[in-house]
């Protein structure tokens, strides 16, 4: 068997040859190290006992099993670095590496990491049942338009929707859907038709999709990146009544086999002035 030259290579010259000391980061960031019990040594009737007091570990991350000799128990000690990992999440990390030695046994080596047990009873009723008990009661005879007329009761002035720079509170955000479904009901959308939304992804397109159920049809998504023929496709298939594209949208859409309308950017007040349509069919 061929020894390899570099097979014991120092880690800090391995780093100083990598440069990563002025990267500011290491080779890696955890590291775990044995170090087994020491060998009995002693000068005729002296016995000697070996003692570690630091291993000069540099990482942000650094776990020392230690066992000293074999009467002394195993002693797991957690090193990290105060900037990096905050004590919390280094209890929680020293709590599993505990569970995982007291709860491992011999029939366990063979067994896939996924299946070794590294949290105890009561942290996994904290991450399979509490962090997962989300379920709201939410009126099922109530419609999304519903929900946010609720809201704008509530909070009339709160921030809905942010996009980028732009946001529109509850009130506007009702006002402007509502608005919108009467153009759209003029058009002759009704209960139970399909309308396309190929639309920048804005507050307008909020706006449109909460006025297409303020009138009771229901929205096809469009994507203009799709090609010709799929489009066309989905718009026949669904028997879509109307698609509604934008300025930067519809001279991207290839000719669909229904009526197209688009919705319109116009000016905002200044003090209600935010970057997106108004909602607007033209």
């Amino acid at each position: 068997m061929t020894k390899h030259v570099h097979s014991r290579f120092p880690l800090t010259e391995l780093s100083s040859l990598l440069k990563l000391a002025r990267q500011g980061r290491g080779l890696y960031d955890v590291q775990f190290n044995y170090i087994p019990p020491a060998q009995g040594s002693g000068f005729e009737n002296l016995s000697i006992d070996t003692v570690t007091l630091s291993h000069g570990f540099f990482l942000p991350l650094n776990i020392t099993c230690s066992h000293p000799n074999s009467q002394s128990p195993v002693r797991l000690t957690v090193d990290y670095d105060r900037g990096l990992i905050d004590e919390d999440e280094a209890c929680r990390l020293a709590q599993c590496l505990h569970v995982l030695c007291t709860t491992i046994s011999i029939e366990d080596l063979d067994e896939s990491v996924d299946h070794l047990q590294i949290v105890d009873a009561q942290e996994r009723a904290l991450l399979l049942d509490d962090l997962n008990r989300t379920s709201v009661d939410i009126p099922v005879a109530m419609t999304l338009p519903d929900l946010l007329r609720r809201q704008v009761d509530r909070t009339p002035d709160a921030i809905a929707v942010v996009c980028g720079n732009d946001q529109i509170s509850f009130l506007e955000l009702h006002t402007r859907a509502r608005t919108l479904a009467a153009q759209l009901a003029d058009t002759g959308v009704t209960t139970g038709s399909v309308v396309g939304v190929a639309l920048t992804r804005n507050i307008s397109l909020i706006v449109v999709l909460i006025a297409i159920h303020e009138v009771g049809a229901a929205y096809l998504p469009l994507d203009p990146a799709y090609p010709a023929d799929r489009l066309s496709y989905l718009v026949d298939d669904s028997k879509a009544s109307l698609v509604l594209v934008d300025k930067l949208t519809a001279p991207t859409l290839p000719p669909l086999p229904t009526n197209i309308a688009q919705i319109e950017e116009t000016e905002r007040t200044p003090e209600r002035a935010h970057n997106d349509a108004s909602g607007e069919i033209r």
